[in-house]
């Protein structure tokens, strides 16, 4: 667990010099902190490893957090992070919000699993809110490596679960999924539609399992969140 934490904070170095030099704009307190993830200790015992993938963090500006990227800042952010799953799912502290209602409830139909939680865009606007969409191009311009895909190498998860996508991130980081969920083009969602929201893609190492924002009126019922506990076997 020590070795995957420490390569994920050095692959977040590295991906920190390469925005610095293509977007340096997105490190500054116009921006939140960097949401640096990481796994709990009991990861690489479980069998069954789901990764959430949020949208965005919803973090404050940067200047609360100066995350200048080296791998002391990194481990602190790591900690915080990994402190924080963990008291959601174990009963320390409780988010009501969609996001982590929904989390709890795919821990609790999943006792023998360990999750993870990471976001597709690391970065968000300093008073919390989605990146606009000329923002997120810089952030994931094709001279910056893939973030998430490589995190997800690192982490070796069984199953990864998106909470909802932007269509501009999810194209840097997985071109080929944006292709299979989007046939006919990113205006035509008629595929998602025909499978209810909820389509899996499976390679030779993990299922992909992307489901709607769980504050979307149709990705929050008892119905969606059972299809969803089902899809992750």
């Amino acid at each position: 667990m020590n070795n995957i934490n420490e390569r994920i904070r050095d692959l977040y170095v590295a991906w920190l010099s390469e925005l610095r030099e293509v977007s340096p704009q997105l490190l500054t307190g116009n921006y939140s902190n960097i949401f640096c993830t990481g796994v709990p200790e009991w990861w690489s015992d479980a069998e069954k490893r789901i990764l959430i993938v949020g949208e965005e963090a919803t973090w404050g500006s940067r200047d609360n957090y100066p995350y200048g990227g080296d791998a002391q800042e990194c481990q602190e952010c790591q900690k915080w992070i990994l402190d924080y799953l963990h008291g959601q799912l174990f009963g320390f502290s409780e988010n009501r919000s969609p996001f982590w209602r929904r989390f709890r409830r795919l821990h609790a139909a999943h006792p023998e699993a360990v999750f993870a939680w990471t976001n597709i865009d690391v970065i968000n606007t300093r008073d919390g809110k989605a990146l606009s969409a000329s923002d997120r191009t810089a952030l994931h311009k094709p001279a910056i490596r893939p973030l998430l895909n490589q995190v997800i190498q690192i982490m070796s998860p069984s199953h990864v679960v998106f909470f909802g996508w932007h269509n501009t991130s999810l194209k840097h980081e997985y071109p080929d999924f944006i292709e299979k969920l989007y046939p006919n083009g990113c205006r035509d969602n008629s595929l998602l539609r025909d499978h209810g929201y909820i389509f899996t893609l499976s390679d030779e190492s993990r299922r992909y399992i992307f489901t709607y924002h769980p504050s979307w009126p149709k990705a929050s019922s008892k119905e969606y969140l059972e299809r969803i506990i089902e899809a992750l076997v």
